[in-house]
């Protein structure tokens, strides 16, 4: 079988949409530590300009309070126990990537 046929039968037995998938794995590896975040994040910012509005928002709005709280957690660590909402600084990096994609990037972070 074809990759192409393989992969719109695989597809087509999902009962969410490739959008909802990329959703769902965004949430997976958010605050996460692991080379694939990195590789995922680096994807995702690639594959941004194809996301369907709906998604795109509800990421880029997900996205945004994890920085907020990632801002917080690095100002003051030991209220927050060391706990780092994006993962670390490489993590942080990869999803400023995703960001700049969005759009959503601040001014001076």
């Amino acid at each position: 079988m074809k990759t192409e046929d393989r992969q719109k039968r695989l597809l087509s037995a999902m009962s969410d949409t490739p959008d909802q998938l990329i959703h769902c794995a965004f949430r997976y590896y958010l605050g996460r530590m692991t080379i694939h975040t990195c590789c995922f994040a680096r994807d995702l910012a690639k594959a941004w300009p194809h996301l369907e509005e709906r998604v795109a928002s509800m990421i880029r709005r997900e996205l945004g309070e994890a920085f907020e709280r990632d801002d917080r957690a690095r100002a003051e660590p030991m209220i927050h126990g060391g706990y780092l909402p994006l993962g670390h600084d490489c993590d942080r990096a990869e999803w400023e990537l995703v960001r700049a994609a969005a759009g959503t990037e601040t001014k001076g972070a």
